[in-house]
């Protein structure tokens, strides 16, 4: 599975000014064509948000209005619970004070002290053919009638069941963060259905584009390969995320009512130590599924796009903010169903043997030149290197089908008179900004720094040249 720009930042649908952010990150000082990514991402300007910066808190602002309407703000309380237990772990000495509360039952109440010992029991669940056994059968320290003695005891045999028990339920703490802020978009999506339809009517427009630029293509009517590339793009689909909504809220509700049983079962506890121990209880009634997809991504047949586009559609400024952020993403995450760095998995890559090399080589000769710190691009790039080729360019000539001229037109809204082409490669390239010497995505071999691709998208791109008269200077 591939993703556009795992750094991309979900937007906030409402009156934001994206634009003006946008322009405020301008450096006048570089020269957008000799360092495009420095010129709209200038690297010194710390007083002023990116636009990504300003876009996720607001975004933020928004989910948590829509949890306090759409959930309790008790469930609320048992997610942060649960989410800074799964961060933080268990409290230090949690089987200290469960020891103390024994001792002071102890000594006050034998009967009451006994109770509590088979509470542990029950609690921990820890048995041999049905059977507790040694340190875990707790009952057994009411026989002992030092209850100093019997206190150090239950401290010892309390620390490894509830250690176990943390390591088998806490790899769950993870997803469930996941699982919540995934609901909550989801439920963003539902109550913004005409962006859901923008982005289903792009999709459809694009890929009947695409079969139309398929039978255009010289190169796959001379190999014989004109059918298999418009079954390739027949195939695709676009995936949403409504389909997790109810889903994921049921499984945070069932996590609550697992959680308030257990508080009220095991209340001789006491609430000190309770609350930790049945949040462990209830984590694994919330499901891991699948919840890694943070943008956009390609997952042949599937085009999987999330909210993170959606809020920028329901804007009513240029159209030309919309092709450069969602229609860019979507053409890119497009191309990777036809553009792949190998057969092996059934596809055919679209370009010619001959023109791998020369998508290569324009990200090696940009890299060379527009080094700021590790500069990574190799034959594993090509798969994402291929598709901004394709998929920027893509976008852009779909624009110009809607737009016209008026494309080359200045942006009424505009204070440092962006045209509206203008204002689509600043996005489409502003959406990777880095106040920082760039570095590699970590852990991703599949792309290659942030400015690379930037100056490498708009190195050789004739309609960048028009946008920005680079050949009148």
């Amino acid at each position: 599975m591939k993703s556009f720009l795992i750094l991309l930042i979900p937007l906030v649908a409402g009156n934001y000014n994206i634009l003006e952010i946008l322009e405020s990150n301008i450096d006048d000082n570089i020269d957008p064509c000799d360092d495009f990514y420095r010129h709209v991402c200038a690297k010194n300007r710390k007083d002023v948000p990116t636009w990504l910066d300003y876009m996720e808190g607001e975004y933020a602002k928004e989910l948590e209005k829509l949890a306090r309407e759409s959930v309790s703000g008790e469930l609320i309380e048992l997610y942060k619970a649960i989410e800074r237990l799964g961060s933080q772990g268990l409290s230090d000495g949690f089987e200290k004070r469960l020891s103390k509360l024994y001792f002071e039952k102890c000594e006050s109440n034998k009967t009451e002290a006994y109770e509590f010992l088979r509470t542990l029991e029950r609690l921990f669940d820890i048995k041999e053919n049905g059977e507790c056994y040694g340190f875990y059968c707790f009952s057994n320290l009411a026989l002992d009638s030092n209850c100093s003695r019997a206190a150090k005891t239950l401290k010892r045999g309390v620390l490894l069941p509830t250690y176990v028990m943390y390591l088998k339920k806490s790899y769950h703490f993870g997803n469930v963060s996941k699982v919540w802020k995934n609901g909550l978009s989801s439920l963003w999506v539902v109550k913004h259905r005409d962006e859901v339809k923008q982005i289903v009517d792009m999709f459809q427009f694009f890929k009947k584009e695409l079969l139309n630029e398929i039978e255009k293509t010289p190169w796959l009517l001379n190999s014989n390969t004109m059918e298999i590339f418009k079954n390739i793009t027949s195939q695709m689909r676009i995936s949403l995320p409504e389909e997790k909504i109810e889903k994921t809220i049921v499984n945070i509700k069932n996590a609550k009512i697992k959680y308030d049983e257990c508080l009220n079962n095991f209340k001789i506890l006491g609430e000190d130590y309770l609350s930790e121990a049945c949040i462990i209880l209830a984590v694994p009634e919330i499901e891991d599924y699948n919840l890694a997809m943070v943008n956009a991504q390609n997952a042949h047949p599937y085009v999987i796009i999330h909210n993170t586009f959606l809020a920028l559609l329901a804007d009513k400024g240029s159209i030309a903010l919309k092709y450069g952020t969602v229609g860019s993403a979507l053409a890119h995450e497009m191309g990777h169903s036809i553009i792949v760095r190998d057969l092996t998995d059934g596809f055919y890559p679209y370009y010619s043997e001959k023109i791998n090399p020369c998508i290569q080589n324009q990200f090696n000769k940009t890299c060379s030149i527009y080094k700021e710190a590790d500069c990574v691009v190799t034959d594993k790039q090509l798969d994402d290197n291929g598709s901004d080729v394709f998929g920027f360019p893509f976008a852009f000539e779909r624009l110009k089908q809607i737009m016209g001229d008026e494309v080359y037109q200045k942006i009424p809204e505009s204070t440092r008179d962006l045209t509206h082409a203008k204002a689509f490669f600043h996005l489409v390239y502003g959406i990777g900004c880095r106040r920082n010497d760039v570095a590699p995505i970590i852990g991703d071999i599949f792309h290659g720094t942030n400015n690379i691709r930037i100056n490498a998208g708009v190195i050789q791109s004739p309609e960048f040249e028009k946008s920005f008269q680079l050949l009148e200077k």
